[in-house]
């Protein structure tokens, strides 16, 4: 049995995803750039074993 994670690519926040967890999760490690309002979370198996992407994106 595997564990996926599924969800958009982006966040619907405002600010960066990298701002907000200065601001708000200051501890947490992060591993990889994030650039804009990208996810926290690693989409890559679900791509990989699924193959899904996320099809619409929230246009703000």
């Amino acid at each position: 049995m595997e564990v996926v994670n599924v969800c958009a690519p982006e966040t619907m926040a405002k600010e960066p995803t990298e701002e907000l967890l200065r601001r708000y999760h200051p501890g947490t490690e992060v591993r990889a750039p994030l650039p804009g309002r990208t996810v926290p979370v690693d989409l890559s198996k679900a791509e990989r074993l699924l193959g899904f992407t996320a099809e619409y994106r929230l246009q703000m």
